[in-house]
């Protein structure tokens, strides 16, 4: 940030939003993008990431995330009965990702 070195820095949308956070593990190098604004998808301003050897010798890269939309499927469901009687049916819904549950 600012030239200084940081374990975690804002991530912005190229208009300038800051949509999440990009942080370092400094013991492994894994960098990870934490979204904030979890309804953005898109492209994703990159981060420098800069590592050091023990002899102080720097390599620098960039690391650029692109979000994806996860988009949730439903199938309808129909029934049919006299007028009175209880309708029944059940419409399903699948995740557009496992990982995020629906509602």
């Amino acid at each position: 940030e600012n030239g200084q070195p940081a374990a975690s820095v804002e991530a912005k949308s190229p208009a300038g939003d800051v949509i999440g956070t990009f942080t370092v593990d400094k013991e492994t190098g894994v960098v990870t993008f934490t979204p904030t604004d979890k309804s953005y998808s898109g492209d994703v301003v990159p981060v420098k990431v800069q590592g050091k050897d023990t002899n102080g010798t720097v390599a620098e890269t960039t690391y650029t995330p692109k979000i994806t939309p996860v988009v949730p499927t439903a199938e309808p469901a129909t029934s049919t009965d006299i007028q009175g009687k209880t309708q029944t049916g059940t419409p399903s819904f699948t995740p557009g990702n496992p990982a995020i549950p629906m509602d």
